[in-house]
């Protein structure tokens, strides 16, 4: 999400920018497919079984797109102008990415206790609107805790992930 921000804000100060920005922000959601894919596996393997065909489904169709925008973006010739970062190593996130993982795995718990998998749905589809490993993390512990099912589970991290592609 950060770098799809980043990439579409670039491409309104550079000029021409368009292509490397479609194949950086294509490259972010296809590492974003390969993290849930991890993140499932660490928490909840028995998921993947459910996830491995959408997952890579997702993952080549982003390959072949990046792909496409890259070769894209070589046949122009101009000048590139250096796109200043932050450092990645603060505090600050780590701390907000722990405090969103609590409130997820709460909410999620609570949504499903007086909601049952509709209100594991609802909170997947709000949280993809900010970041899918949250809601990655809390329905593979979730469904490993036997709190869902397992393809409920599977359900909220698919709506989560494709509210958080069609951002």
């Amino acid at each position: 999400t950060a770098v799809t921000t980043t990439m579409g804000a670039n491409t309104r100060v550079i000029p021409d920018l368009e292509n490397e920005a479609m194949t950086a922000a294509t490259l972010a959601n296809v590492v974003m497919l390969l993290r849930v894919a991890l993140i499932v596996l660490v928490f909840n393997p028995a998921l993947l079984y459910y996830l491995y065909l959408p997952l890579g489904v997702m993952f080549v169709a982003g390959i072949f797109v990046a792909s496409y925008f890259y070769v894209k973006s070589k046949h122009k010739t101009h000048q590139g102008q250096p796109i200043r970062l932050g450092s990645p190593f603060s505090i600050r996130p780590a701390l907000t990415f722990g405090l969103l993982i609590s409130i997820i795995l709460a909410v999620s718990k609570m949504a499903t206790y007086y909601a049952s998998s509709a209100g594991l749905y609802l909170t997947a589809l709000f949280a993809g609107l900010a970041d899918v490993d949250a809601i990655t993390i809390s329905s593979s512990q979730l469904a490993s805790a036997a709190s869902v099912l397992p393809t409920a589970a599977v359900f909220a991290i698919l709506i989560a992930v494709f509210v958080n592609l069609g951002i």
